[in-house]
């Protein structure tokens, strides 16, 4: 009797066993159809080209940068002594046909001066100064050294430099011609691709554009060694602008075949 009661009990481990193994299996084949079924196929066959288009223009627009510096024993006087030419210089170049709303003051900056004193072997305060920076616009880009000159003339100190670059207006118009160029060469050079790769193009799928930008043409007129008494620029400065460019890139994504 006891026999078979061992019997018993060893047959339905074995079942249970076996039934812990066909649950796992179940499970298994479950989760591996699961994971099969939320495949799809979505990859499409593409090509990518990028292309510049660059665009070369004379700039129609002039931004001076000119200081005007005062340096007086206490800063009430330095700062009415500034206010005094800075008014000078501003009503000069409104002469000269410069419009008012293309003048403004680019920054303005007081600070007490100092000087090392060979006697005593320490700084010691000589006064304070008054620095002036006004920025002046022109579409007159001929007429920028006689814009200086006057500036000069009327009180400036220092020209500190002179960027020539496009209007608004321009800057748009040149920017879509780039734009649209380099779209004609991406074009072109998927093109030649295709025809190279011995595929065919379906259709434009994505397409991207970069920032279009241009650097504008710096210059750092230097100043002559008498200024302070003559009050004239070098003349041998040349003033005469560079052709700027005007840079962009698209790249364009095509369905193959």
């Amino acid at each position: 009797m006891k026999h078979e009661e061992n019997k018993l009990h060893k047959n339905l481990a074995h079942l249970v066993v076996l039934a812990l193994i066909v649950v796992i299996v179940v499970l298994s084949f479950g989760r591996s159809s699961i994971e099969t079924l939320s495949v799809t196929q979505t990859d499409t066959n593409i090509i990518k080209v990028s292309s510049d288009g660059e665009i070369t223009v004379e700039p129609d627009k002039a931004t001076s940068y000119v200081e005007i510096t005062t340096l007086k024993t206490t800063a009430n006087a330095a700062q009415e002594e500034n206010a005094k030419l800075s008014d000078q210089v501003i009503a000069a170049l409104k002469e000269k046909g410069i419009d008012e709303s293309d003048i403004e003051t680019n920054s303005f900056n007081l600070y007490p001066k100092q000087e090392w004193n060979r006697d005593t072997e320490k700084s010691e305060l000589v006064g304070y100064e008054v620095t002036h920076s006004l920025k002046i616009e022109t579409k007159n880009i001929d007429q920028v050294g006689d814009y200086l000159d006057t500036a000069i003339k009327a009180g400036a100190n220092r020209v500190n430099r002179i960027s020539f670059g496009l209007s608004d207006e321009k800057s748009k118009e040149v920017k879509s011609q780039a734009l649209d160029l380099a779209a004609k060469n991406a074009k072109t050079k998927a093109q030649n691709l295709a025809k190279s790769l011995d595929i065919n193009l379906v259709k434009i799928t994505q397409v991207y554009e970069s920032e279009t930008n241009y650097y504008p043409i710096e210059k750092y007129p230097m100043m002559s060694a008498s200024f302070a008494e003559s009050k004239v620029m070098d003349s041998s400065v040349n003033l005469q602008p560079s052709d700027v460019e005007v840079s962009a890139q698209v790249t364009l994504v095509y369905e193959i075949a």
